[in-house]
């Protein structure tokens, strides 16, 4: 992963002005997840059907990071916290009892879950125009829980009718399984955009619209993939006590063409001299 990083770093130019200043950096941020899995191959469970769909589910976590500042923009070395929660819904028309007689309703097949992990990785920010960065980055994932639960639901008819279990009991629901499944490492890209908020000369405040996506993920046999959007604020503290964006000094004038006597100053007026 570093090798790729420093491979991508090469090809950016390097007569930039130099500007070597580091910053800590620490971004939480809020979003919502689109996920997708094969159902089937879940260990523990009985599912209805091939494929339940999109799964969605609210996102949030934090980043910790060390950036240096270039000429062409930053450098990134980070770990972070990730929460994602996921729902998959399925709805068919099955028979049920309604009133002691036979009919049909309509039951959906829902996946609730979540999962957490902690990443490690590297990004670069490239600024586009004054204060605009494009960010990308490659982390390491690693999961430290995966928690579902699967079961059958009886939607409609809303207020009567009910599932014949194979013991004779009735319920409006069935099929309920929960169960941990085990994702133990994988790879995720970042892409974003963020800019510059000035707050101090040593603290920025830098809002980060970020999309991450799992390409490489290791699990038990089956296949989960995430994309994440999500919305995160950071805040970017400098660590020499340089101002957060620098401005060019003034270039001094030249001891021998600061006038000393009585002289024009080329503008039609004359100088004086004090005594």
């Amino acid at each position: 992963m570093c090798c790729g990083w420093l491979f991508l770093l090469a090809c950016f130019p390097s007569n930039a002005q130099s500007d070597t200043s580091w910053y800590f950096v620490l971004r939480p941020e809020l979003g919502y997840t689109f996920s997708s899995m094969n159902v089937p191959r879940i260990p523990n469970t009985v599912s209805c059907c091939g494929d339940l769909g999109l799964g969605t589910g609210e996102a949030y976590g934090a980043t910790l990071g060390l950036q240096k500042s270039v000429g062409w923009g930053f450098l990134e070395f980070n770990i972070g916290y990730r929460y994602d929660a996921f729902s998959f819904e399925r709805r068919e028309s099955v028979p049920i009892s309604i009133d002691g007689t036979e009919g049909r309703g309509t039951v959906a097949f829902v996946l609730d879950g979540s999962l957490s992990s902690f990443e490690i990785g590297a990004g670069i920010s490239v600024k586009i125009v004054e204060r605009l960065r494009f960010t990308a980055g490659l982390d390491g994932v690693f999961t430290n829980n995966a928690a579902y639960v699967q079961e059958e639901r009886l939607i409609e008819p809303a207020d009567r009718g009910v599932f014949v279990n194979e013991d004779g009991t009735t319920s409006r629901t069935r099929n309920t399984y929960r169960s941990q499944f085990f994702i133990q490492y994988g790879m995720r890209s970042m892409f974003g955009i963020a800019y510059e908020i000035p707050l101090s000369q040593s603290v920025r405040l830098v809002p980060v619209l970020s999309w991450r996506v799992d390409i490489l993920s290791i699990a038990d046999d089956f296949f989960f993939r995430r994309d994440r959007f999500a919305l995160g604020l950071g805040f970017e503290f400098s660590l020499d006590g340089k101002p957060a964006r620098k401005t060019r000094p003034p270039e001094p004038i030249p001891a021998d063409n600061v006038p000393t006597s009585d002289e024009d100053d080329g503008s039609g007026g004359v100088i004086f001299k004090e005594d």
